[in-house]
């Protein structure tokens, strides 16, 4: 499936992603078609919105606005994956 990312997504998954599943990243990466374009297969797609999931409950649904912008960034990279 072709999904976009804009580019505070990508930068988002690039410093947290990496930092916590390195070789999802690395799918991610090799997906790349063009700036912002992914290529993904089913089961990535998957398992990165399950891991935006779990973080999304790490952060929290209450708290300063650094949390809400996150928690959104979050919302916003899930949404791209399946709609």
């Amino acid at each position: 499936m072709k999904i976009h990312l804009k580019k505070y997504q990508f930068e988002y998954l690039e410093k947290h992603l990496s930092e916590e599943a390195p070789g999802l990243f690395m799918k991610l990466l090799s997906s790349q078609i063009n700036s912002g374009v992914f290529d993904l297969e089913d089961d990535i797609a998957d398992s990165i919105s399950d891991w935006a999931g779990e973080k999304m409950q790490r952060v929290g649904f209450e708290g300063d606005d650094d949390l809400i912008q996150e928690r959104d960034t979050l919302y916003a990279i899930i949404d791209n994956l399946y709609f």
